[in-house]
């Protein structure tokens, strides 16, 4: 949006229209428990933040019970009804409690110095009360006081943050509002005692900010001599043409005068100092009380006379004199802002008159001698177009500001008045798509915004002959396909994604110096910057883009000297945003300087980006070497010591003999499995003549800009359901492999276990999966029996074995885990089986219903770590007689002899029956396949065995499903 640019060549006339407003909404509430305004003193106050509206009242609990401040929500949902208690923490408390001396005992309360308020300092809010020493039973007076802070939690079920400050004697400045400006917090302050030569003028009191004790420090004083009156109505933040923050105020004399001023920021003799200014003519009636709020007000108007003029912002105040009805009415002086390109600034009036309100609800002083105004705002979430969803009638994109106006009547009630005031929305300036963030030639650096999701040696590795294998006479294999695959879950619906949750990123003005910028703004939280931290904060905490990936990864003579890198790009699109005043639906005049905008991550494309395998970490050097050294783990050492430590188990283990086919080896990945990490994500240059910058960081400024986006993103990679290592293509040496067999581990390394793996280092603040090969120098398989993959079966079940196929290893070890990948982290039950290729496990005790992954490792004669592949199996109910399973198995007399035990099986239908007896080590001590004729149960007698005394196990099957049961021969 160009910014629109006022250049004053005359004084405008001031305009002096008088008009009665009605008001939106008035509000009334009479029946809040602990709700009646506190009168006495300056001790009720109302605040927004975040869209919400938070009133803050002190209140008498009573004879020797002290005094207290309770918390509310006001308008909580937008209902008008009465105020709700804001409860917090465990206890679910309302009430705050500082701590002070007889906060909780004096017989009246303490009274209140100055005036209670609310103020925001780095994006929390916070509630300030200055409170004098009251005595307690027995005691006397003190002549102390205590300044009490208190931030309010982001969590409800968090107690608020309290402290106190204790005074004696108490100050002579008496706080009465403050203000964040950079880092530090700053309060306007009178001097309230009689005999200091400064009674009754105001100073800035600057405040520093300790991050780790949360709490304020006093730097210095400044008296300010130019501000006038000796209370205080209010605080409003500006932006000036060129983006600098001011302050405007109102100050005011019950039964007398109101100014309007603008404190200016100066650095002077090395510190922030004000200037103090007149900024705004006053033509109100005697006030009582006042108060400032930033914005157009509507008051039930249907146009206004001057729409170009559209940055306002009001006077309001209560007449300190009674009208004809008996009540005092609230007045309000419309102001409208030009500046020009010089930072010259001229205010003049709009609109001016009194605002219609319930007689029987007018502004009263109470029991006080003060009557009490307190002006704030409330942002209500509103849709305006379906430019986030085109297919959403209730999306929010923006906001309609409220103007509230909060007042005591007579019976200490607290009442409202609420005003339309500015419209913050999209405009009708085109929103921009980034499409070209892939472009590391024309953006350098532009990489910077990538998520890296994962690394893998590109396809499982092999010795090949490629000029044979491409050979187009070659018989052995379908022309174009690859020796080896390493491929993700393809079929429909179980794709794998990845997720980026991430905050909006926001841009004040055409500056985009966004991280420069925010910081600031973030923390001065000025009057432009409330409508995107609002909108960060209650509308769209946080956003989830997704997209889908299927990978296949297969070797080839173009890529076997690559390993992959899988990034996650973002799309993002920028979404201009400025303020309108009420009357302004056509857009034509926005508020000048409210431009924003917002950055959006808007999806997310997936790029294979391929890099030499011998670089880092993969440090393959000759991938084609029939010897395979570089893929052995005395090459590979770094990433063997990784495993070693943390006890990573291979996902699948493929081989191949030529002549026959290659093993296709299937890994199902764990149900829901992610990985994820949080990452920061940057993007920084100085544009110039010479130097390109993506179009949606680009807004038309002329000349040499800074870019730098900067945002937090978590990173979550979903996989599907299966990962495939394929050997199968392999089936002939004669194919044109330089190798006659393969033997291959497929490690994966995940971001699920919080192991900081070697390969980290590298990539930064990245965090990618990584799946790598061993190929192994000599062949050592462990085939898993029992219990099979997926079985379902119960603890009297529980037998494991398995089976060496090629006789060369010893000193297992059964694992047992609850995820997949198994390691050191996930492992719950590991038991030693020596050279025994079975185990009952003793001590494990399963969960019915959950399911387990368990694997075995062994030691080959060389000394290597071997590991099979990764079984599931899941608990059912417990049941000797095999639960609703229609094979029944029994063992009589158990315990027995030999030549009396018998096994009774009943599969309920005609067919086979297998029984196997096993030992401890795995051995078959019997096997017999008899026929079970119209379902009649067979009976397996263990005479002729010579079972040896012990312990055995005997499995029984007929095809479709199978039991375990112990015997026990004596």
């Amino acid at each position: 949006m160009r910014r629109l640019i006022l250049i004053l060549m005359i004084l405008l006339p001031c305009i002096s229209r008088a008009q009665t407003l009605i008001p939106e909404h008035t509000w009334h509430d009479n029946n809040s428990d602990k709700g009646k305004w506190y009168t006495a003193q300056m001790g009720s106050t109302v605040g927004s933040y975040n869209g919400y509206l938070y009133a803050f009242n002190y209140r008498d609990d009573g004879n020797y019970n002290g005094g207290h401040t309770y918390m509310f929500r006001v308008n909580q949902n937008n209902a008008y009804t009465p105020m709700t208690p804001y409860k917090l923490g465990p206890s679910r408390s309302y009430k705050l409690i500082f701590g002070y001396d007889n906060e909780s005992s004096s017989f009246d309360p303490a009274p209140m110095r100055g005036k209670t308020f609310c103020f925001q300092f780095n994006q929390r809010l916070w509630y300030f009360q200055h409170a004098k020493n009251k005595a307690g039973e027995h005691e006397n007076d003190k002549n102390e006081s205590y300044e009490c802070f208190a931030q309010m939690p982001l969590d409800t079920m968090a107690d608020p943050f309290v402290y106190y400050n204790k005074n004696s004697p108490p100050p002579d400045l008496t706080k009465m509002g403050a203000f964040q400006y950079d880092s530090n917090l700053y309060f306007l302050a009178i001097n309230t005692n009689s005999d200091a030569s400064n009674y009754n003028k105001w100073a800035v009191q600057e405040y520093s900010y300790n991050s780790s004790t949360n709490k304020f420090s006093h730097v210095r004083d400044t008296y300010i001599p130019q501000l006038l009156n000796y209370q205080l109505g209010g605080i409003i933040r500006r932006l000036d043409y060129f983006g600098n923050e001011y302050f405007v105020v109102t100050t005011y004399v019950p039964n007398g005068g109101t100014g309007v001023y603008r404190l200016t920021p100066v650095i002077s003799s090395g510190y922030t100092q004000f200037t103090v200014t007149y900024f705004a003519p006053v033509v109100i009636p005697i006030t009582a009380a006042t108060t400032l709020v930033e914005g157009s007000i509507k008051g039930n108007k249907t146009s206004d006379a001057l729409p170009q003029y559209s940055d306002r912002f009001c006077l309001y105040s209560i007449n300190q004199d009674a009208s004809s009805d008996g009540t005092h009415h609230i007045a309000y002086n419309e102001f409208y802002v030009l500046e020009d390109t010089l930072g010259n600034t001229q205010v003049s009036f709009v609109n001016k008159g009194e605002i219609t309100i319930p007689t029987s609800t007018a502004p009263n002083k109470g029991a006080g001698s003060y009557y009490q105004l307190v002006g704030t705002y409330q942002l209500i979430p509103h849709h305006f177009t379906n430019a986030f969803d085109t297919d959403s009638t209730s999306t929010y994109d923006g906001f309609i500001q409220y103007v509230w106006l909060f007042y005591p009547d007579k019976n200490k009630n607290f009442n409202g008045i609420n005003l339309q005031s500015d419209n913050w929305r999209l405009t009708s300036d085109p929103i921009v798509l980034s499409s070209d963030l892939n472009d590391t030639i024309s953006y350098p650096g532009i990489k910077d915004l990538w998520s890296l999701i994962g690394i893998c040696d590109n396809g499982p590795p092999c010795s090949v002959d490629w000029d044979a294998w491409y050979d187009p006479n070659n018989t052995y294999h379908a022309a174009g396909t690859d020796p080896t695959e390493l491929e993700f879950t393809v079929t429909a619906g179980k794709e794998s994604e990845v997720a980026n949750t991430y905050e909006d990123q926001w841009s004040i003005g055409q500056s985009l110096e966004l991280s420069k910028g925010s910081k600031k703004l973030q923390g001065s939280f000025s009057e432009d910057f409330k409508y995107c931290q609002t909108y960060k904060n209650t509308v769209a905490t946080s956003h989830e883009v997704k997209t889908t990936y299927t990978q296949t990864f297969g070797l080839s003579d173009e890529t076997q000297g690559l390993a992959a890198l899988l990034w996650a790009i973002p799309e993002i699109t920028r979404y201009p945003f400025c303020t309108f005043a009420w009357w302004d639906t056509q857009l034509a005049y926005p508020v000048p300087n409210s431009d924003q905008y917002l950055f959006r991550m808007s999806s997310i494309a997936i790029r294979t980006q391929y890099v030499p395998i011998d670089s880092y970490p993969f440090h393959i050097i000759n991938p084609n070497d029939s010897t395979f050294q570089s893929w052995t783990f005395d090459a590979r050492d770094t990433m063997q010591v990784a495993i070693n430590n943390n006890g990573l188990s291979p996902i699948c283990h493929p081989t191949w003999d030529s002549p026959g086919d290659g093993q296709a080896k299937t890994y199902e990945i764990t149900s829901s499995s992610t990985d994820s990490y949080e990452q920061s994500m940057e993007y920084e240059v100085t544009a110039g003549l010479s130097v390109k910058v993506p179009k949606v960081f680009s807004v038309g400024v002329s000349g040499s800009y800074k870019v730098n986006y900067t945002t937090e993103s978590s990173v979550t990679d979903k996989f599907g359901t299966e990962i495939k290592c394929s050997l199968a293509n392999l089936n002939s040496v004669k194919a044109g492999t330089k190798i006659s067999s393969l033997d291959i581990s497929t490690y994966w390394f995940r971001n699920n276990n919080g192991v900081n793996w070697w390969y980290y280092q590298y990539f930064g603040d990245q965090r990618p999966w990584y799946i790598a090969y061993i190929v192994n120098p000599t062949k050592a398989e462990i085939q898993l029996l029992s219990p099979q993959n997926h079985a379902v079966t119960d603890n009297k079940n529980l037998f494991f074995n398995w089976e060496d196929e090629y006789q060369n290893l010893s000193d297992y070890e059964l694992l047992i885990s609850k995820s997949s990948p198994i390691d050191n982290t996930t492992i719950i039950y590991k038991q030693s089986a020596g050279d025994a290729k079975a185990s009952i496990p003793s001590g494990f005790q399963p969960e019915v219903g959950i399911t387990y992954y368990w694997a075995v490792r062994g030691k080959s004669q060389d000394g290597n770590v071997v590991t099979s592949d990764i079984y599931s199996f899941t608990m059912g109910e417990n049941d000797e007689r095999g639960s609703e399973s229609s094979l029944k198995a029994f063992v009589y007399p158990n315990p027995g002899k030999s030549s009396d035990v018998h096994i009774v099986a009943d599969s309920k239908m005609s067919g086979k029956i297998r029984i196997v007896i096993y030992d401890l080590n795995g051995s078959v001590k019997a096997k017999k396949e008899i026929v079970s004729n119209s379902a009649v149960p067979v009976d397996f007698s263990c005479a002729g065995l010579d079972l040896a005394p012990g312990l055995y196990v005997s499995m029984i099957s007929n095809g479709n499903e199978k039991v375990v049961r112990k015997i026990i021969i004596n």
